[in-house]
């Protein structure tokens, strides 16, 4: 579910100096590498040079839930709402229209109604509309979610996962509070704090038919943001017996460690040196090898059986 605005441009802008016009320094664009982190790249760091063909994502540091979706397709520029972007976003997003209309015709194209002056944009969709976005978005998400369905909604930076837990939360909320619980949650997921290391993740494909997997390194002494994968490759002290645990597991092995930020994002207290080897130990229960992976021991011979 989204919403778009559509507006004809006589020369398409200047990339970096129309943006900083925004003056929000904690704006950031997905497309784009921050040299230092290797994350999305802050607006400061914007090439000046003529606003790029395609779709650029924004979103704003520690206050977007999803972002708006910019599209400069050379002789018009589009603005898109997600549904259950933050109030932030839509200011965004709106801003951006704004600076956008003043490089061709000022008049706005909506995806479902009559072109209008620029000026008139924020009295046809004030906040009666924002919030109607929203809470449709939200009402289609919990319909799903109550019928078993997995529901993904891509953030700004991951997905958030609704699903049973997050159902029961926003259910057990007052109605007035629901929608502001399940944004504050998909803000939490993009931005959870600055000490935890979101842990990468790598897709592995064994040699043959076995199938690829997923999964991501997990050692002690590390505070830890997992996103979902098929297994955690825990450290044993040895390059070659690396312990498998499948990722739906982490919750019953980690105990009071493991905080839940949805379905299934979890953030996970380090485990220090001190407490591996308990942890491991109740992790080995669950030991899983993937096929093809390290440590998974040999196919034995239909003759060794016997021995």
């Amino acid at each position: 579910m989204s919403y778009t605005f559509a507006l004809n441009i006589s020369k398409t802008p200047p990339f970096g100096p129309l943006l900083q016009k925004l003056n929000y320094p904690d704006l950031r664009c997905s497309e784009l590498s921050d040299d230092e982190s290797g994350g999305p790249a802050f607006v400061a760091t914007f090439p000046s040079q003529a606003w790029p063909p395609g779709i650029l994502h924004l979103f704003r540091e520690k206050v977007s839930t999803r972002g708006i979706e910019v599209e400069n397709s050379t002789t018009e520029m589009s603005v898109r709402f997600m549904t259950l972007c933050s109030e932030d976003d839509f200011e965004l997003g709106f801003k951006v229209l704004e600076l956008l209309a003043a490089c061709g015709d000022g008049i706005i194209r909506p995806e479902d109604g009559e072109p209008f002056p620029v000026q008139e944009l924020r009295q046809q969709f004030g906040s009666d509309w924002v919030r109607g976005q929203n809470e449709s978005g939200m009402r289609a998400g919990m319909a799903l979610a109550k019928k078993g369905d997995d529901v993904t909604i891509p953030g700004a930076i991951r997905n958030f996962y609704l699903g049973p837990r997050i159902l029961q939360e926003l259910q057990a909320a007052p109605d007035a509070m629901r929608l502001k619980l399940l944004l504050d949650k998909l803000r939490g997921v993009q931005f959870p704090g600055d000490e935890w290391f979101t842990a990468s993740v790598m897709e592995v494909k064994p040699k043959g038919a076995s199938p690829a997997f997923t999964c991501s390194a997990f050692a002690p002494n590390v505070d830890y943001l997992f996103g979902p994968v098929d297994f955690l490759m825990l450290d044993t002290g040895s390059e070659d017996d690396y312990l498998f645990l499948p990722y739906e597991h982490l919750d019953n092995v980690a105990g009071e460690h493991s905080i839940a930020l949805d379905d299934k994002n979890r953030l996970v207290r380090k485990f220090s040196t001190q407490e591996w080897s308990a942890f491991l130990s109740r992790a080995e229960p669950f030991r899983k090898y993937p096929a093809g992976a390290m440590g998974a021991p040999k196919e034995k011979k239909w003759w060794q059986f016997w021995n």
